[in-house]
């Protein structure tokens, strides 16, 4: 399992430009069909990918507001041909990338319109390759069919939107996170109202499962190939899995520090 981790500590960087494979705010984290490791930083504006081992390999991304540039990537994902998608939180937009980080188009732009977003953070891709985005200040998912091929910009189509603000089943406060599983149900962080929803293909409410947590988490949410689920609690620094049938604990880990096998403020989370 691989958790992307942000820290609040105010202690002062102790390099003023971080090199290759160096954070400052890690804020999304997927793994590839070869298991290379995929992080995006928001503080940096940048996307870093690693080999299984930890190992860098290369990086993309860069400050702005322009096409092709990231203010705040605060979500990541890959698709089925290697193309890297990532929600550019701070322009409200989606920017697809190919696999060596060459830019290839946005979608969307801010508004609360169809295939619009405001400060969207989460996202994954299902087994169909459809895209399911965290429309977090718009307090909905949005999810939108695409094709294509490796290195050449996806057809994108605006399928369907489901959720509003509120505690009751289907409804949101702070989206933070999204997971598909191998049946096609989408598993959603309800980070405020201390919960994770699962709902189906069609945006239908199924469960809530995995609270109560310690306001205001979880934070990340993923699932394994398995159909288990885990999710990271950003306040007790804790990692857990569950089963998504009966919602029962299955394990859970982590102490608060920052030593081997230690979290503080665990945020996202990548499960294979």
């Amino acid at each position: 399992r691989w958790t992307a981790l942000v820290s609040s500590s105010t202690e002062p960087m102790r390099s003023p430009t971080p090199g290759n494979g160096q954070f400052l705010l890690p804020s999304a984290i997927a793994l590839d069909s070869s298991g290379n490791v995929w992080v995006a930083d928001a503080s940096l504006n940048r996307i870093q990918k690693f080999d299984p081992s930890g190992n860098y390999l290369l990086q993309f991304g860069s400050t702005g507001l322009a096409s092709g540039f990231l203010y705040q990537p605060y979500g990541l994902a890959l698709d089925r041909y290697g193309n890297v998608w990532v929600v550019d939180t701070g322009n409200s937009r989606l920017e697809q990338f190919s696999p060596t980080g060459v830019f290839l188009q946005q979608v969307g732009g801010l508004g609360g319109g169809n295939g619009q977003f405001n400060s969207p953070i989460g996202i994954t891709i299902d087994s169909s390759n459809n895209i399911w985005v965290a429309d977090t200040q718009n307090n909905r998912i949005q999810k939108f069919s695409a094709t294509g091929s490796t290195g050449v910009p996806s057809t994108v189509t605006y399928l369907l939107k489901f959720g509003n603000y509120g505690n009751g089943n289907g409804q949101f406060r702070g989206i933070y996170s999204l997971a598909s599983d191998p049946s096609g149900n989408i598993w959603v962080a309800d980070s405020q109202n201390q919960r994770v929803q699962e709902f189906n293909a069609s945006g239908a409410f199924v469960q809530s499962v995995l609270g109560p947590f310690s306001y205001p988490t979880p934070y990340g949410v993923s699932v394994d190939n398995n159909g288990n689920v885990w999710a990271v609690d950003y306040n007790t620094n804790k990692v857990m899995e569950f089963n998504s049938i009966t919602g029962a604990k299955i394990l859970t880990f982590g102490t608060t520090g920052g030593g081997p096998g230690q979290l503080f403020q665990p945020t996202y989370i990548a499960a294979h």
